[in-house]
């Protein structure tokens, strides 16, 4: 889902400090590599849960170590929420 993974992308990029903006990627380490706080994990996560319209399970992301395992997970929700609509 390639709008997915780019929407992902942008909102860690907004949560990156700007010298990091351009090389966060989805192979970046959440922590590692972003430096994101727990904090800012679950401030992205509600913003990506409102913007996305969807109500994410964050059981389901807190072993997310990469910005991949997050658009992975999200993708779940994401299809879940579609197969579920009327």
């Amino acid at each position: 889902m390639p709008m997915l993974d780019q929407h992902v992308l942008e909102a860690f990029r907004s949560y990156s400090s700007p010298d990091l903006r351009p090389t966060v990627s989805l192979d970046s380490h959440l922590q590692k590599d972003l430096g994101l706080s727990s904090y800012d994990y679950m401030s992205l996560l509600d913003q990506l849960e409102s913007q996305m319209q969807v109500q994410i399970d964050i059981s389901s992301l807190m072993h997310a170590q990469t910005v991949a395992d997050v658009v992975a997970a999200l993708e779940q929700v994401y299809d879940g929420a579609v197969e579920g609509s009327p």
